[in-house]
């Protein structure tokens, strides 16, 4: 989280990211507790430290704009092509792919004038169900 305080210090909000899933978290359960429980730990923290409407720039603190679930937008397919062998980092292909679905989905948050958004708009329930 040093990296998205000392954007925030300067003014300058961010979006957190989810813990992708893997070959090991679809695999064992064990590490699929783990991922979903450090999932639910930062979207608890996006929420803490949320936007929501803060004064930008010199002096103003900014915040996380949104958190957003990466397994809805590239859940973990072995056939994929967007998956390394190792079944844990992205291959280039997958990497655009998530960049672009990113783009898709942040497009109409980071063009907003002003730039201001609830944290909840994009965060989800790491069960599946959308956070309320």
């Amino acid at each position: 989280c040093s990296l998205h305080e000392a954007c925030h210090a300067q003014g300058v909000p961010t979006i957190a990211l989810s813990v992708p899933p893997s070959r090991a978290s679809q695999r064992q359960a064990k590490y699929e507790k783990l991922r979903v429980e450090v999932n639910r730990m930062l979207l608890a923290w996006a929420r803490k430290v949320a936007h929501k409407g803060r004064p930008e720039g010199a002096g103003g603190r900014a915040g996380v704009l949104a958190f957003v679930d990466t397994e809805r937008l590239m859940p973990y397919d072995s056939e994929s092509g967007f998956w390394e062998p190792d079944g844990l980092h992205f291959t280039r292909a997958g990497s655009l792919h998530l960049g672009g679905a990113l783009a898709g989905k942040l497009r109409s948050l980071l063009s907003a004038s002003p730039l201001v958004a609830d944290v909840e708009t994009m965060s989800v329930d790491l069960d599946g169900d959308e956070v309320v």
